[in-house]
């Protein structure tokens, strides 16, 4: 079976994965920080999946011990780049999301990832059995709930 093609990027676009970001980000191996910004800082149009946003998040508060704020801080410092785009949700609903999270109204990156995914579909609704989810225009609903 051969996947279907959603949309094409733009000629000249690569993906960055997540181990590009993370060096970019940190910089704890000055040779791979190095050519990870040899990538990152060009204005050739790049494409982090919103996969990528989440691990990179994932990462760097497991493995490095870094806070929700600076973690915020540093995506969407990354995400407003002219050359760098997300294929799957629109990048500003990405960045306003995290930047919920940063702030605490939203409770994990996780959450936060779905919350941008919804305002870029206008969704009415979600279920969930979290109560801390937010309600930024639409109607949480508990399964089961009368």
């Amino acid at each position: 079976m051969t996947p279907r093609r959603i949309r094409e990027v733009p000629a000249g676009t690569a993906y960055v994965d997540t181990n590009v970001v993370v060096r970019y980000l940190v910089g704890d191996d000055p040779a791979r920080a190095a050519a990870a910004a040899a990538v990152i800082d060009t204005d050739r149009p790049l494409t982090l999946s919103i996969l990528s946003v989440l691990e990179t998040a994932h990462v760097l508060r497991v493995s490095y011990g870094r806070n929700r704020a600076d973690i915020a801080h540093a995506l969407v410092d990354l995400l407003a780049r002219e050359n760098i785009t997300v294929p799957e949700i629109p990048t500003e609903s990405v960045m306003f999301a995290l930047s919920r999270w940063r702030d605490g109204e939203i409770e994990s990156v996780g959450d936060a990832l779905i919350a941008a995914s919804m305002l870029a579909s206008v969704a009415p609704e979600i279920y969930s059995f979290d109560a801390t989810f937010p309600a930024l225009g639409w109607q949480v609903t508990e399964p089961g709930a009368p």
